[in-house]
């Protein structure tokens, strides 16, 4: 029974997806962290799923990348788009780390978040138009698994790297992470690499480097900038995460296509 509690706390906290009305404890909150991915799951099969219907293929190319750079955001109610433009605003202010710290938990939308937030948006609908324009499935799953891969790194750098506070909803999460969550994150990682080699290997090895070099940064940016890592940073590394794997995942088809391999490979 604890366990379809935890999945329900899972999804009643990462998505907005209809749940039973739950007393979420600081227990609850901790064991979420392990079906954190699963919540990433569920976007990468709902856009699998439209991209394998016919009638969405039978939208225009840019109405089928819109929807497709849309369900995240519906299905998660930009949960992590708001830590996404919270840190862009601290890190666009060039005060120090207290005063960085003060902007991140100010409720209010500045001019910065707003620019970072459109530029991010329009990246990412370049790089999945051109994931949506190869129409071919097993690249799709690539891109539908990187959901999986954002949010368990994201869960196991926010229990691996350090605080830079110890309040808040981050340090309730991780408050006693122990080895079991960081090892069922890690596997569920490991299974979603696995499951893109297996579909792709070219896309596979390109959004994997994405990820590796987008975690180092993260750390660096993290510790340099805030101290350490909060919830905020944590959204913000999966969104910047989800839209470098994209980026790359566009380029390895775009570097495919000029070796005269089309998607084969």
């Amino acid at each position: 029974m604890k366990l379809c509690r935890w999945i329900v706390v899972s999804f009643s906290m990462y998505t907005r997806i209809p749940m039973p009305h739950l007393q979420i404890g600081e227990e609850d909150m901790q064991k979420s962290l392990l079906f954190f991915p699963l919540t990433g799951l569920c976007i990468g099969a709902v856009l699998y799923a439209l991209h394998a219907f016919m009638i969405f293929l039978s939208l225009p190319l840019l109405v089928r990348t819109l929807i497709s750079v849309l369900i995240p955001v519906l299905l998660t109610g930009g949960f992590h788009l708001d830590g996404f433009m919270d840190t862009a605003d601290a890190l666009h202010s060039y005060l120090p780390r207290e005063k960085k710290l003060e902007i991140m938990k100010d409720p209010h939308c500045g001019a910065f978040s707003v620019i970072s937030l459109v530029s991010f948006l329009l990246a990412l609908n370049a790089a999945v138009y051109i994931l949506s324009e190869t129409e071919d499935r097993r690249i799709l799953f690539c891109m539908a698994m990187v959901f999986v891969m954002s949010r368990s790194l994201s869960g196991i750098s926010s229990l691996l790297f350090t605080k830079a506070k110890k309040e808040g909803m981050l340090a309730v999460e991780t408050g006693n992470g122990g080895r079991g969550i960081l090892c069922a994150l890690a596997v569920q990682c490991l299974l979603a690499v696995a499951f893109m080699c297996f579909a792709h290997i070219a896309v596979a090895a390109a959004v994997l480097l994405s990820f590796v070099l987008t975690l180092c940064a993260y750390k660096r940016m993290s510790y340099k900038q805030f101290g350490g890592v909060t919830g905020d940073t944590a959204g913000y590394f999966v969104s910047v995460s989800e839209l470098f794997a994209c980026i790359a995942a566009a380029a390895a088809v775009i570097v495919i296509r000029m070796m005269g391999g089309g998607t084969c490979i």
